[in-house]
């Protein structure tokens, strides 16, 4: 949506053209808006003293002040839905209590009772028995009202203000099986970052900056990020207010993205400044599970079970389907994470090419040293095993062309020539196929 009219205009002309604008505001997302309000600062930098100014400077004022009452709608609409709902609870629960109140013994009957027993029961005894009946009943009726953890905050928190806590339910203690009502979000950051909840793909994340920010906090959730820390990493060009009227749009849209429509979890939190992913939620990472199989496989290693190893360490090569982040190649905060998977992916595959070599299994052996250059064109020892492999199947033309395409690689990526232990083992597949030549020509 352009409200604004053309650069080639008047100043005069411009702001009578402004003041023309359809009111059509009330339509536009929080996204929209800090475009809409970057574009206008943008203008104002290179305008000196005139009307155009002075609109576009109140516009700015009056827009910020738009996009701040949006927010904060949506934050209390948000409180109120967890207020209700939370009221919800607390009313089942009086009427639990009720319904056992009007069930109960009386104390007469109780009495009686007693004196057929010819038993005095304690105070504590009794109670015992009735707090025995009562908790089955509270979980029947209540288990399925709350099935959030008492401590989920809102799903949309003002990031200014303070946390307001839920109410207590101290009165009666609720148990909830975690493994079931808390969501689950499986993270993939090899190749195309992609994020399921609870096995369903999450499409609505897409390239703003919700996504980044996403990306950020989960590699990060083991710690709380100052909102300054965010705002500098994502928005390093933009002013203050701007760049936390930003992060509080993104931080909104990640929450409608992540939001279940049968749960009002929260799973971005705010407080004491700082934000973080709800430590509640479970959450699985292809990056972590990758690393999970490394270490599994050298402790294996370490105690001579070669086979047990190698099978960890192609179970990690399974998960790795391209680069971390492959998407985001040129975002410098991602950089060393790629470079580090990427060494790890190396290190592997060079652990099974050797033991596929050793095992003569030299099909396999082929594959991973393609796999190895297809990552790192100038590995030479991976051309070089890949030369031995081909020797060993008297496929020696493929050695020596694999000899030509590693010159070529190491000339076009890092103007070197080759080693002197690949040109020596060149040398000696070239002699070995002249003498095979020689060989048949003396048969014939």
């Amino acid at each position: 949506m352009n409200i604004l009219p053309p650069k080639n205009i008047s100043d005069d002309r411009a702001a009578e053209a402004s003041l023309s604008t359809p009111d059509c505001f009330n339509k536009m997302g929080q996204e929209e808006l800090i475009t809409l309000l970057d574009n206008l600062k943008h203008q104002t930098q290179s305008l000196t003293s005139s009307p155009r100014k002075i609109l576009l400077d109140h516009a700015i004022q009056v827009g910020q002040l738009f996009l701040s009452n949006l927010l904060e709608i949506d934050f209390h609409q948000h409180l109120y839905q967890q207020a209700k709902s939370h009221n919800e609870g607390l009313v089942r629960q009086l009427t639990v209590i009720f319904k056992m109140l009007d069930v109960s013994n009386p104390p007469n009957q109780s009495m009686d009772n007693v004196s057929d027993t010819g038993s005095d029961p304690s105070e504590a005894e009794i109670s015992l028995d009735l707090q025995q009946h009562i908790d089955p009943q509270i979980k029947v009726f209540v288990s399925d009202t709350l099935n959030t953890p008492s401590t989920t905050l809102p799903f949309f928190q003002n990031c200014d203000e303070a946390i307001p806590q839920p109410h207590s339910t101290d009165m009666i203690e609720l148990t909830h099986n975690n493994d079931h009502e808390l969501p689950n979000l499986d993270v993939y950051f090899f190749s195309a970052f992609r994020v399921y909840r609870d096995g369903e793909l999450i499409d609505r994340l897409s390239k703003s900056r919700a996504k980044q920010l996403l990306k950020y906090l989960i590699l990060n959730r083991t710690k709380a990020i100052p909102r300054e820390v965010l705002m500098d990493r994502f928005w390093p060009d933009h002013d203050q207010n701007s760049a936390r009227n930003n992060l509080n749009v993104a931080v909104y849209c990640l929450r409608q993205a992540l939001r279940s429509e049968q749960s009002n979890f929260a799973h971005i939190l705010f407080k004491d400044g700082c934000y973080h992913i709800n430590y509640n939620l479970v959450i699985k990472v292809d990056t972590e599970i990758f690393e999970q199989h490394v270490k599994a496989g050298e402790r294996l290693e370490a105690l001579c079970y070669t086979t047990e190893a190698i099978e960890e360490y192609k179970k990690a090569v399974a998960l790795y389907q391209d680069e971390f982040l492959a998407e985001d190649l040129y975002d410098d905060w991602s950089l060393e994470l790629r470079e580090h998977y990427k060494f790890l992916y190396v290190k592997l595959l060079g652990k099974l090419s050797k033991f596929y070599y050793q095992q003569h299994a030299l099909e396999e052996c082929i594959a991973i040293n393609r796999k190895i250059i297809s990552v790192e064109v100038g590995d030479e020892h991976a051309h070089r095993r890949l030369m031995e492999c081909f020797a060993r199947l008297n496929q020696r033309h493929l050695a020596l062309r694999q000899y030509h395409t590693a010159t070529e690689a190491l000339t076009k990526e890092f103007d070197l020539e080759p080693s002197q232990e690949t040109v020596a083992l060149y040398k000696q597949i070239k002699a070995q196929q002249i003498c095979e030549k020689d060989e048949e020509e003396q048969y014939c």
